[in-house]
This record gives structure tokens, sequence and C-alpha cells, in this order.
């Protein structure tokens, strides 16, 4: 959970989902039923079709801004640098 919270970039976020979705396959399966291997399997299944389509995603963002930074992508599309404060136009 912290890593997905201080992730600065996309493949860091989805990194953390991924570490994050392994231990709840874990978690489901942990009873050993036929009930829950199946629905461990099927919360997979789904996961990897989400992985598939948020690293699409992904790719087409890099192919077409060149940055996976939240904070690249953010100076980029709005110009502001949020952890500078002279971007913001602050008068001390």
């Amino acid at each position: 959970m912290f890593l997905t919270i201080s992730s600065y970039s996309f493949l860091t976020l989805y990194l953390s989902l991924e570490l994050q979705g392994l231990a709840l396959y874990i978690l489901i399966a942990l009873k050993r039923t036929n009930q829950t291997i199946e629905s461990s399997l099927k919360y997979f299944i789904v996961s990897m079709v989400g992985t598939c389509f948020y690293l699409y995603g992904c790719a087409m963002l890099y192919k077409s801004v060149g940055q996976l930074s939240f904070r690249e992508l953010n100076v980029l599309y709005y110009g502001l640098d949020i952890l500078n404060a002279s971007s913001f136009n602050v008068q001390s």
C-alpha cells in the first residue's frame, strides 16, 4: 500500500498494484477448496486483462510523450512543478 502511495511514475504504480494483487491471489486461494481456487483463478484472469489495458495505455503515453514520471507529465501538460514553489508565482 505504501509503495502505491509513494510511486513517482506509472511503472512503479504498476509494480505496486501487481504486488498487492499477488498477495490477494494467495489470500483468496489459502483455504484450498475448489470454490476458492476457482475464484482465485478468475480474479487472476480478470486482473491480467486489466493489466494488459494498463500497460497498453502506458505504452501509448510513452510513445506520445516520452515520459512516464508523474512530475514530468505535470510540468509538460500544465506547466506546474509541484515541488518547485517558483512555478506557482509565490511572492515571499
